[in-house]
């Protein structure tokens, strides 16, 4: 239950950062450095995980973070990546990288203590959830109700029920596929094949709005295939 309850609160103040990062100008400095997340699930997998990863798996992490700057199509004449860093929109992207990672380890713990019990991998599963966005959806309420912006919110969700419900649909699949993923294989594996939704989202922009594809970009797409392709195949 602490370990469900934990990812949903770490998950809470990841989205806080993002919602205020995007309320910021230049915020393209501090989004770049929320994908530190995967570097960050790493180094703290090997540490409460004891998920240890070989030298190819490290290089397929850093070349997907790499892959991922580049994507983001950063800026670099102001001084760079290293330069902003104590930036308070970088500060902020860590700080949502941070938790997004806390977000993870949490969630891996659950599984695998659930699972431990159950032996049931996909009850296991559904059971985590269960726990998970209940608690999740809890602790926003009782917020909602200090704040005394329930009744408000929930008009707004009425108002807009199409829309949310499609999104909580897809929102709940993509939740139990990562579940499921983190029962399964390490989670830093986990989120470096997931850095693939960078570049589908970047294919599909570039299909619709007809965008034109920049260097920096086609480098960071060839190194992102590269990585996710490491790991596919040393696995």
């Amino acid at each position: 239950y602490l370990y469900c309850f934990g990812t949903g609160i770490a998950q809470i103040f990841a989205t806080l950062c993002l919602v205020e990062l995007f309320s910021r100008k230049n915020f393209s400095i501090g989004v770049s450095y929320t994908k530190t997340d995967t570097i960050q699930t790493a180094i703290l997998a090997s540490i409460f995980l004891s998920e240890s990863l070989p030298v190819i798996a490290v290089l397929a992490v850093v070349m997907a973070f790499i892959a991922v700057i580049l994507l983001n199509s950063i800026d670099y004449s102001k001084g760079g990546l290293l330069r902003n860093i104590f930036h308070k929109n970088a500060l902020l992207g860590l700080g949502s990288g941070f938790f997004l990672s806390i977000t993870t380890i949490f969630m891996k713990k659950a599984t695998l203590m659930v699972n431990t019990h159950q032996g049931d991998k996909v009850l296991s599963v559904i059971i985590v959830f269960i726990i998970y966005i209940g608690m999740q959806n809890n602790t926003y309420i009782f917020y909602e109700s200090y704040k005394k912006r329930v009744g408000e919110t929930v008009t707004n969700m009425f108002s807009q029920w199409k829309k949310v419900s499609l999104i909580s649909f897809f929102s709940m699949l993509g939740t139990m596929c990562w579940i499921s993923a983190f029962l399964l294989q390490k989670v830093a594996y986990v989120k470096l094949v997931a850095q693939i939704e960078v570049l589908i989202s970047l294919i599909i922009s570039h299909k619709l709005l007809k965008e034109k594809n920049l260097k920096g970009e086609v480098v960071g797409m060839a190194l992102l295939v590269a990585s996710v392709t490491l790991v596919l195949f040393m696995e």
